[in-house]
């Protein structure tokens, strides 16, 4: 067992030994050797405020039975002020200790993960994904891991199998679903797919490194695994829909969001003037749709303004903004974009010194 003992009396032996089975040790054993150097430290520094407390009660007891209470008081001080460099000791050690525990944790978790041969900042990514548990959840079930980004199916599949070939197993089949709906997402666009296309696609990722036809998952397999994830909650349906947990409640608030918009009825501005004025000193001229386009985004609590590449999307963006500019001298406004390159470019096109991420305004 790799204790803090073994790790103090041997560092560099544990990190090669360690890296005999693809484990890269060194940053994790470094971190847990600094901890124990600040453990060791502040406990000595907490053991000698303890004796000196001890010491000065003494001497306010004495002082006391000789009726010297100006004294006495004049030391309390003093016990005072060390009462409160030990609390500050106890919440350092506290503070040690969880550290210590997170290093360990992830040593743990780079030690089961050695087949993948991760990083120790994959491994932090991992623990602040499932958290304390993550080695205990993982060990359950490893296909967890295709929730992270890098670990692809096929990754951990080809792994897992090398130990564990249960083809047909329910975890085996769960994490295909997952990354099924994920890779969807991610690659596609795909907030949800239907049932039948996700068990069409899950079987096609299934059964890709599976060459005897008899051994391959069936749909009935897939469709069963389906239910009892529903039933758990692990996927959410709607009609015929399906959907991962997270990004089903991600389009619920953005629903509720944007009804609460529409129900907030807006007060249309009059803008014709200063759209006339936006004309002319842009110098451009707007079709009927574009100015139907600025004139709708003051009317209503939320505008959606789509059009094919070239159709004057960013040019109706410039008038709206400089229209809002022209009403509200003082006011203000944020422009944001899903990407930071799309932010970039929103920026550039605009003229604006700032735009943001969505996730970051």
């Amino acid at each position: 067992m790799l204790t803090l003992q073994v790790i103090n009396a041997d560092p560099e032996g544990v990190i090669a030994k360690l890296a005999k089975k693809h484990f890269d040790a060194k940053a994790p054993v470094t971190r847990i050797l600094e901890l124990d150097v600040q453990r060791r430290t502040t406990q000595t520094e907490r053991d000698g405020q303890a004796a000196q407390l001890n010491k000065l009660a003494a001497q306010i007891g004495g002082l006391m039975k000789q009726g010297k209470k100006d004294e006495a008081e004049a030391i309390k001080a003093q016990v005072a002020a060390i009462k409160e460099s030990n609390k500050a000791c106890d919440d350092k050690l506290k503070d040690i200790e969880e550290s210590y525990a997170e290093s360990r944790v992830l040593r743990n978790l780079m030690s089961l993960l050695g087949p993948f041969k991760i990083t120790p900042a994959t491994a932090l990514k991992i623990y602040q994904n499932f958290g304390p548990a993550c080695v205990d959840i993982l060990k359950k079930c490893p296909y967890d891991l295709c929730q992270i980004s890098g670990f692809g199916f096929k990754r951990v599949d080809g792994i897992v199998r090398k130990t564990d070939n249960r083809l047909h197993s329910a975890e085996r089949i769960k994490g295909a679903v997952l990354y099924t709906l994920e890779d969807a997402r991610s690659k596609s666009g795909h907030l949800f797919l239907p049932s039948e296309d996700l068990v069409k696609e899950t079987l096609l990722l299934l059964n890709a490194p599976i060459s005897i036809p008899e051994q391959r998952v069936r749909a009935e397999e897939v469709q069963e695994t389906l239910r009892q994830m529903i039933l758990h909650g692990a996927v959410v349906a709607y009609k015929q829909y399906l959907y991962s947990p997270r990004v089903f409640g991600q389009e619920d608030d953005t629903a509720r969001m944007i009804a609460e918009r529409l129900v907030n009825i807006s007060v249309a501005e009059n803008i014709e003037s200063a759209l006339e004025s936006v004309r002319e000193s842009l110098g451009i001229t707007l079709s009927q749709k574009q100015e139907q386009a600025v004139r709708t985004a003051f009317q209503h609590g939320l505008t959606i303004i789509t059009g094919s590449p070239g159709t004057g999307k960013t040019t109706v963006l410039k008038a709206i903004i400089e229209v809002f500019k022209n009403l509200h001298p003082k006011g203000k406004f944020a422009l944001m974009a899903p990407t930071g390159r799309a932010s970039r470019r929103m920026a550039e096109s605009t003229g604006v010194d700032e735009a943001r991420t969505l996730h970051s305004a």
